[in-house]
């Protein structure tokens, strides 16, 4: 028996093969449906697609044999991926390689071979994709090309997988300088409730929280236009901007402002924020919002809904037109006993029934539905079921004030 040379680089062959992580991985139906479709076309028992590690082959796929692995020594695959080139076998016993080979001469007696190599895109061999028989046979070399060309469709479906599982680590980091960036000693006062739930791992919608050096309070809660990692890059920048300028004492509307001119200066133009601003004086004891392109906010009572806060400007990012630098007026109202305030994104609002129809309502409404103790559950309950029940998702952020506990009278605790 003669075993397959080492490769010079096979040190750099593994560090590739190990960097697609299939190795011992579970059975896959892309790749079982290939050796299936290997088997069908050549009328082979035999098919597998073979990743050739250091000491041992092991199978990705397999049909035909009952073994998930085997010994590279004796490998046939390993012949194929020292030269980089197909290898075709027609009868094992007429071959000096490999007639007394210990799968020629036992189990599972091995007598045709065509194997062809997985060769990645920097030109690495990891691997064969082969079909084997247990009698020998011709084979037709003009049907060689299609071989290769699931050997080719194995390499793409690796790297699909490769690239997922890089896309799932950033997606952890952007997750992670999200939570760094929005995390807030504000959002988590008493008399402030937060329900959050994204529609992807990244999502659109935003909820910052802050306290200028007066005690007096700010919350952003926005919606960027899209999801994934464009959300995840202009967050943290509205973000950094949005903390500075409250720790900086700066005023609502000039906050505003001021991360307008950061989305026009940083972020792409066909990008914007659909946002609410509100500001909680306790000296005073009143509230001012500005919406912009998002829900309707409602003021309730004990009673329900008592007002609401409609979007009467444009979405942060945009101008009405080239130079404009709009103005962000807030709408004032004072606060009376027992009230809370309420704003979410869209996502709340877009609800469906047990049939999957679309029920969108009005915040204010599915307040008013609500009793008095339990209006953020119900809506977290509303958002659960869209969520369960709608192919179409969207990002889903909830904001509840308790304004008797933010800004009881006299000076707001610390």
């Amino acid at each position: 028996m003669r075993s397959a040379p080492t490769p010079a680089e096979d040190e750099q062959r593994l560090a590739e093969l190990h960097s697609y992580g299939a190795l011992d991985t579970p059975a896959e139906e892309a790749f079982d449906r290939l050796t299936r479709l290997a088997c069908q076309v050549f009328e082979a028992p035999i098919a597998t697609i073979t990743l050739v590690d250091r000491d041992r082959q092991w199978f990705k796929s397999v049909r035909g044999l009952n073994t998930c692995q085997t010994a590279r020594s004796i490998s046939f695959c390993g012949h194929v991926v020292a030269s980089g080139e197909p290898l075709i076998v027609e009868d094992t016993h007429r071959d000096e390689r490999f007639h007394d080979n210990p799968l020629v001469v036992d189990a599972p007696g091995i007598r045709f071979y065509a194997g062809v190599p997985l060769t990645t895109r920097r030109g690495f061999h990891i691997g064969v994709l082969c079909v084997q028989d247990t009698e020998p046979r011709p084979f037709d070399r003009r049907r060689l090309p299609i071989l290769q060309d699931l050997a080719a469709v194995t390499v793409d479906e690796l790297e699909l997988r490769k690239a997922h599982r890089r896309l799932e680590v950033e997606q952890e980091i952007a997750e992670e300088i999200l939570q760094r960036a929005t995390r807030s000693a504000s959002l988590a006062l008493p008399g402030v409730r937060w329900h959050y739930r994204p529609a992807e791992a990244l999502s659109g919608d935003i909820l910052l929280g802050g306290e200028r050096p007066d005690g007096s309070l700010l919350f952003l809660l926005g919606d960027f236009t899209g999801h994934g990692i464009s959300a995840a890059i202009g967050a943290p920048v509205l973000a950094g901007r949005f903390h500075d300028a409250v720790e900086a004492g700066e005023t609502a509307e000039g906050l505003l402002s001021a991360l307008n001119r950061e989305f026009r200066r940083t972020l792409p133009p066909d990008m914007f924020l659909a946002a609410v601003l509100i500001e909680l004086d306790p000296a005073q004891r009143r509230i001012g919002v500005w919406n912009g392109g998002m829900p309707a906010l409602a003021l309730c009572g004990e009673a329900g809904p008592a007002a609401v806060f409609p979007s009467e400007g444009l979405p942060l990012g945009v101008a009405a037109s080239a130079g404009d630098a709009p103005a962000y007026p807030l709408a004032y109202r004072a606060v009376l006993p027992g009230e809370a305030l309420y704003a979410c994104s869209d996502g709340v609002l877009e609800g469906v029934d047990e049939q999957g129809r679309f029920e969108g309502q009005e915040l204010a409404a599915l307040l008013g539905e609500a009793p008095a103790g339990g209006r953020l559950e119900q809506l977290q309950a509303r958002i659960a079921r869209a969520h369960r029940l709608s192919r179409e998702r969207d990002d889903a952020t909830l904001l509840e004030l308790d304004l008797g506990r933010l800004l009881p009278a006299g000076e707001r605790a610390s």
